[in-house]
């Protein structure tokens, strides 16, 4: 989200795009995810932009893939809309039982938004595919949750 100007004659507070509370000054400016629609905020720039997606792999071919996930992601879905039914390991193939994920269907992972976050405990997917897969049929989407 933007950058904004303190346009009122008191001092305000607000999160920035830090996550940090601070106090701004009249006049001055600060980045911030939030929107600012408050009397006396003048929007300056359009960025910072606000997006949790931090990546998209769509990994191809036969066999297996690994992808290595962000150090910040918290959660992450698979789609799948290949014919095939893709199998998914936790951190190594040597993992089991995998998840499986259909065709046509889509899973994530924690499984429940109540669910603790998987930062500092998945580092990597394993993927392993029952034929060939081309580019868009199977989406492993990254999130960070904040």
């Amino acid at each position: 989200m933007p950058t904004y100007t303190n346009d009122s004659n008191a001092t305000r507070v607000v999160t920035n795009s830090a996550h940090q509370v601070v106090h701004v000054a009249p006049g001055e400016s600060v980045s911030t995810y939030d929107l600012l629609t408050a009397a006396n905020w003048t929007k300056t720039t359009d960025s910072p932009y606000y997006n949790h997606v931090l990546a998209v792999t769509q990994p191809t071919g036969s066999g297996d893939a690994t992808v290595t996930l962000q150090a910040n992601t918290d959660r992450v879905e698979i789609y799948n809309v290949s014919s095939y039914t893709v199998s998914c390991y936790i951190n190594a193939k040597a993992n089991t039982p995998a998840r499986l994920i259909p065709s046509g269907s889509v899973i994530s992972i924690p499984e429940r938004s109540s669910e603790s976050s998987i930062k500092d405990r998945i580092s990597a997917l394993v993927l392993s595919f029952g034929g060939i897969i081309t580019a868009g049929q199977v989406n492993v989407t990254e999130f960070e949750d904040q």
